[in-house]
């Protein structure tokens, strides 16, 4: 019994898989000889998905394959933002995983997701007629269909204005479920959404100013960001915080803010660059994302990060995103900083590190990456 029962549960697994395998393989779009699911399993090696909320431009060679492929890559990318965390799904992989005599496995959900999301980081506005397919996915029972929604509708920006309803009523059902404070990855990536939108989304202000009374610091930051976004008024508030360290709680509530602010955050760069010193492990490490999720007036930031680079082991979180920071500044980085200081991170005692320098290298000098890499 237990066998005819392993055996059909393995039957149904490999439909279901070969069904999704052949729906996926029909709509993908292929650039330079390659498929698209051969360039998303790179940057998924070449760990380039590690900041989704940044705004800097991908200069990978998968990144560009994408861009290349453009529209064609939608229908593809949509198909999966729509996979489902099913039971089956997970047991299928587990079962898989078991068995050595299986030579396709079914790929772990999370691994779907990023993929998906990082298609539409790579598209942003290009992605916009996906929009009606998103804002179906906002309305959908599965959570993480919910999310994975949000999060490409934010990166579509103002031209998803047309999802602004739908994101509300995100916000206003996940207020009923979860009223209790705590971290909610649908008010934080709504929220969000709605702050890249823009001023369209005014109507929204309600709920983002439920948002902003959360105690979670994560989706109170990413509503302060949003009502900023979206009426221009109050950044004025968050540098203030930023001059004073001292009070941690709302330093750390103002950098969650400014993070999500990228560029429009430059006027904070002076106070997080002299929070770069500060005794609280918490904030130097926080000052140093922002930096890079801001990006701008590399003459001075870069200067103040590099350093960074140069401490022990014990730093190793600082030295990790000093170097991811860099990779967000582009190759504009390469004016003020020597690659021979990235060449040298590629040896770092911490795998963590080492790998932040692979892709830090790739993204601001390629031709330098190839030959470290044949060294």
């Amino acid at each position: 019994m237990n066998g005819r029962r392993t055996s059909t549960f393995v039957v149904v697994g490999a439909l279901v898989g070969g069904i999704a395998w052949v729906a996926l393989r029909s709509i993908e779009p292929r650039y330079e000889g390659k498929s698209l699911s051969a360039w998303l399993d790179e940057a998924f090696q070449n760990k380039e998905f590690s900041d989704f909320f940044a705004d800097a431009k991908i200069n990978t060679p998968a990144a560009n394959a994408i861009r290349a492929m453009g529209k064609d890559s939608l229908p593809f990318f949509v198909r999966l933002a729509k996979i489902r965390d099913t039971a089956l799904r997970r047991n299928l992989i587990k079962f898989s995983e078991s068995q050595s005599w299986i030579s396709m496995h079914p790929q772990p959900f999370d691994h779907i997701q990023m993929k998906a999301a990082f298609g539409f980081m790579v598209l942003g506005p290009a992605a916009k007629p996906a929009v009606p397919d998103l804002v179906r996915l906002l309305n959908d029972s599965a959570p993480e269909l919910r999310v994975i929604g949000a999060a490409a509708l934010g990166k579509i920006g103002p031209d998803a204005r047309e999802a602004i309803p739908a994101l509300q009523k995100v916000i206003d059902n996940a207020l009923r479920r979860n009223p209790s404070g705590k971290m909610d990855e649908e008010k934080y990536l709504a929220a969000y959404a709605l702050g890249e939108i823009g001023p369209a989304a005014t109507p929204a202000l309600s709920q983002i100013a439920a948002l902003r009374n959360e105690t979670d610091w994560m989706v109170k930051g990413a509503a302060d960001a949003a009502f900023i976004k979206i009426t221009g008024t109050g950044l004025e508030r968050v540098i203030e915080a930023l001059r004073y360290p001292s009070n941690s709680t709302n330093w750390i509530l103002a950098a969650q803010t400014v993070m999500l602010l990228g560029s429009k955050a430059a006027p904070a760069i002076p106070f997080l660059i002299s929070a770069l010193q500060d005794t609280n492990q918490s904030i130097p490490g926080l000052a140093v994302q922002a930096l890079g999720r801001i990006h701008m007036q590399p003459e001075v930031s870069i200067p103040a990060l590099l350093p960074l680079l140069q401490l022990t082991n014990t730093n190793t979180w600082l030295r990790a995103n000093a170097l991811e920071a860099l990779r967000e500044f582009g190759p504009v980085a390469l004016s003020f900083v020597p690659t021979a200081e990235l060449i040298r991170s590629l040896n770092d005692p911490d795998g963590f590190v080492r790998e932040r320098a692979t892709n830090t290298l790739r993204q601001l000098d390629p031709e330098a990456a190839v030959k470290a890499a044949t060294n």
